[in-house]
């Protein structure tokens, strides 16, 4: 028995580790793009500020958006944030990622995983989503608000934190630890969705590829189930997103 579980618990922590290295290479590479659609919704609160300056400046188009940041500030100013955006994904993708299957397990108890209906697939990427949201809602928080604090530069104020370690001090020494866990309603909630939808198809996606093309698991069924996955996160990210900009005190 003591070999089964030692087994289980290295596979367990083996898709942790590649869940969150993956969500890390991820976050990374489109980390640009994360700051360019969170300064686009920041604009309603900074009025045409971001647009030029002008008042009669017309808000500017995601393409628009990361030309400006890009001309103005330089695309170092792209990455400020991705410390505690890479502790995040690393957190928040292991633990979806990784605690997927055995989540998954307990929803469906002894029925075929491949046989398992869309929505048991649903509710486990959502528990193992919530799961890894709370724990990871404190670099989440940090992350926001070192995106945030480019307004302050483009109006030409200082920055609160000078990065993601001083911002980890600072935070719970003048919030207390209630700090780090502000929007976790709506965070989870966001977590719930894009996790359970995303992993949920990525999970379902690569059982009906396998029955259209006849092949068993491998790259085939993998690379079209993570199309999708991709795709579906996305809408129903977007929507999502607008929530925990708002909600905590940024």
């Amino acid at each position: 028995m003591a070999p089964s579980d030692d087994s289980e618990a290295v596979l367990l922590l083996k898709r942790w580790a590649l869940g969150g290295i993956a969500a890390c290479c991820g976050e990374t590479a489109t980390f640009p793009l994360d700051f360019t659609k969170t300064r686009l919704q920041l604009q309603n609160e900074l009025g045409k500020a971001l647009g030029g300056g002008a008042a009669t400046a017309k808000p500017l188009g995601m393409f628009g958006t990361f030309q400006h940041i890009f001309k103005t500030e330089g695309l170092l100013a792209m990455y400020g944030g991705l410390g505690a955006a890479a502790l995040r994904q690393f957190v928040y993708g292991g633990i979806g990622v990784g605690l997927y299957v055995p989540v998954r397990k307990l929803v469906i108890g002894d029925q075929d995983p491949k046989a398992a209906p869309l929505w048991k697939r649903i509710a486990s990427g959502a528990l193992s989503g919530s799961l890894g949201q709370l724990v990871a809602n404190p670099f989440d928080v940090v992350k926001v608000r070192l995106q945030a604090d480019g307004r302050l530069k483009a109006l030409g104020q200082p920055p609160r934190y000078s990065g993601t370690l001083n911002a980890l001090a600072r935070i719970p020494a003048e919030e207390g630890l209630g700090g780090f866990f502000k929007g976790l309603g709506p965070s989870i909630g966001r977590a719930a969705v894009i996790n359970g939808c995303g992993i949920a198809s990525y999970d379902y996606t690569k059982v009906v590829s396998v029955q259209f093309t006849g092949r068993s698991e491998g790259l085939v069924p993998q690379v079209v189930g993570s199309l999708v996955s991709g795709l579906v996160s996305a809408m129903v990210s977007t929507p999502c997103a607008f929530v925990p900009v708002k909600r905590p005190r940024l």
